[in-house]
C-alpha cells in the first residue's frame, strides 16, 4: 500500500495591528491631470510631467508655468539632469533634451530602435545612459549627440538602469541594469566589462541600490533585497498584492509605488534585518501611473490627479484613529497526524473525511 504524507493541520491566529507611522508626505498641491498622463518627474525647482505627445512644466509648488513642449512621438519617460535640462525619451527610441528655460529642444538623439523606458545622466553631465524595449542599454556623449558605447546582453526588455559609485570617487563606476529576462547586470564602467550577474528567472520591474551595501529589485508584487558584494539573497518583502512598478530611496528607507495605489516608505532592515517596518504609507484614489522623489518632495499622478507632496515629521492618523494595516494571518499552532485511516481516506482522496478523522484525535 502506497503511504501518503502525514496530514498536516495549522491553526491560523489572525492579527490586526495598529502601526505608528514615523512620518507622512502631506499633499500640498493637487492638480487634475490631462488625458494620457504617461511619467513624471521633480528636481530643486520643477515638476515636468509627460502626456501623450506634450510635456508640461511646473514649479515645484505646482503652480503651472505655461510652458508646453510638443513631441513627435509618444512620450515615455521624463528625467531631469538638473534645474537646466529635461531629457525626454519617446516609444519610437528618440530622445530629446530641451532647455527649461526656454522650454525648446536643444538636441534630438536617434539609435533605439523601440520605447526608450529609463535615462540617467551622469554627475559631470557630460553622459548620457539610457535603456530601451529593444533590449539594450546605450551610452551617449551629450555635447556630440553619439551613442559611444551599446550594450546588448540582455535579451529582453531592460526595465531599469542605476548608477552606482562603488569606490568612492567623483565619477559612478558602475551600470546597473535589470530586465524581464530575469537577469541583473552590473557593469564597470571604468573597465568596460560586466563586473557580475544575478539571475532570477523572473521578470525584472526595477532595481537601486540602497545604503551603499543592498541591490534592491521590484520583481512583481516582491521587493527582494541582496547584498550588493556577493548578490545573495537577504530577504523577501512583501507589502502588497499588486506589482511594485517604482522603487528609490528616501533617507534610510526604500519607497516603493505599487498599483494597489499605494507608495509605502519601508525600512527593510528594522532591529537588525529580523523585521521590516513600513514607516510611512500613502494611498491615492485611484491606481497610480508614476512618481518621482527628489529631496523631501514626493510627485505622484494616478488616472484623475497629479500631486506634489511635503515631507512632515510625525504620525499620519485618519481620524481620531491610527491608520490600521490590513489583517494577516499567523501560524499559531501546527498539528501533524496520521494513522491507517487518514492514509486510507487520503489515498482515496476524501480529504475532507481526513481532515475530520484528524481532528477527532486533535
Amino acid at each position: 500500500m502506497s503511504n501518503f504524507l502525514q496530514l498536516v493541520l495549522v491553526n491560523l491566529k489572525k492579527k490586526s495591528e495598529e502601526k505608528e507611522l514615523l512620518f507622512q508626505f502631506k499633499i500640498f498641491k493637487k492638480n487634475r491631470v490631462n488625458t494620457g498622463v504617461r511619467t513624471i518627474t521633480v528636481c530643486s525647482k520643477y515638476v515636468a510631467i509627460g502626456y501623450i505627445r506634450e510635456v508640461l512644466l511646473h514649479d515645484i509648488r505646482g503652480t503651472d508655468l505655461n510652458k508646453k513642449y510638443n513631441c513627435r512621438e509618444n512620450v515615455s519617460i521624463v528625467k531631469f539632469r538638473d534645474d537646466k535640462l529635461l531629457g525626454i525619451g519617446m516609444e519610437n527610441g528618440e530622445i530629446e533634451l530641451i532647455g527649461v528655460s526656454t522650454f525648446n529642444r536643444i538636441k534630438s538623439i536617434k539609435g533605439h530602435k523601440s520605447s526608450v523606458n529609463n535615462i540617467l545622466f551622469s554627475s559631470n553631465f557630460k553622459t548620457l545612459y539610457s535603456c530601451s524595449r529593444d533590449f539594450t542599454i546605450k551610452i551617449w556623449n551629450i555635447l556630440e549627440g553619439t551613442c559611444e558605447l551599446t550594450l546588448n546582453y540582455h535579451i529582453d526588455n531592460v526595465t531599469s538602469i542605476f548608477l552606482y559609485n562603488g569606490k568612492g570617487e567623483n565619477e559612478s563606476d558602475y551600470l546597473i541594469s535589470s530586465s524581464y529576462d530575469g537577469c541583473v547586470y552590473l557593469y564597470d564602467l571604468s573597465s568596460n566589462a560586466n563586473a557580475n550577474k544575478l539571475e532570477l528567472g523572473e521578470p525584472i520591474e526595477d532595481v537601486i541600490i540602497f545604503k551603499d551595501k543592498y541591490l534592491v529589485l521590484a520583481v512583481t508584487n516582491i521587493i527582494k533585497l541582496y547584498t550588493l558584494e556577493k548578490l545573495e539573497l537577504v530577504k523577501d518583502i512583501t507589502i502588497s498584492t499588486k506589482t511594485i512598478f517604482y522603487l528609490n530611496r528616501f533617507r534610510e528607507y526604500i519607497v516603493a509605488a505599487s498599483f494597489d495605489m499605494c507608495i509605502y516608505f519601508i525600512d527593510p532592515i528594522y532591529k537588525n534585518m529580523k523585521r521590516v517596518k513600513i514607516a510611512s504609507m500613502f494611498r491615492y484614489g485611484t491606481h497610480l501611473k508614476c512618481a518621482s522623489i527628489y529631496g523631501d518632495i514626493l510627485c505622484v499622478a494616478d488616472n484623475l490627479y497629479w500631486y506634489v507632496q511635503y515631507y512632515t515629521e510625525g504620525q499620519r492618523q485618519i481620524g481620531n484613529n491610527k491608520r490600521k494595516y490590513p489583517t494577516i494571518c499567523e501560524k499559531e499552532k501546527i498539528y501533524v497526524y496520521s494513522n491507517k485511516t487518514i492514509n486510507n481516506l487520503i489515498k482515496k482522496f476524501k480529504y475532507h473525511d481526513a481532515l475530520m478523522e484528524m481532528i477527532k484525535f486533535k
